[in-house]
C-alpha cells in the first residue's frame, strides 16, 4: 500500500476529529451518561455518527479501509 501522509491542515483537524470522537466515545460510555435527558443523549450520538462519517470521509482513511477488505493486515507493532 501506498505510504499517503497528511500535510499539516489535514493532520490538524484529523486531531481536532479524532480529539472530538474519543472525547465523545468516553461520554457515551461512562453510566452516567444514562442519567441525562433523551434528547442531549440523541444528540451525542448523532454527533458522535457524524465525526465517525467524516473520519471514514477522509481518502486515505478510504483507501485504508479498502485495503483491508481486500485482506490487508495492519503491521503489527
Amino acid at each position: 500500500m501506498n505510504q499517503i501522509k497528511p500535510n499539516s491542515k489535514e493532520l490538524l483537524v484529523l486531531n481536532l476529529f479524532y480529539n472530538r470522537f474519543y472525547d465523545l466515545y468516553e461520554e457515551i460510555s461512562d453510566d452516567a451518561f444514562l442519567l441525562n435527558e433523551p434528547k442531549v443523549r440523541f444528540y451525542k450520538i448523532r454527533e458522535i455518527f457524524s465525526v465517525y462519517k467524516e473520519l471514514l470521509g477522509y481518502e486515505p482513511i478510504k483507501k485504508y479501509l479498502e485495503w483491508m477488505k481486500m485482506g490487508g493486515k495492519p503491521p503489527l507493532d
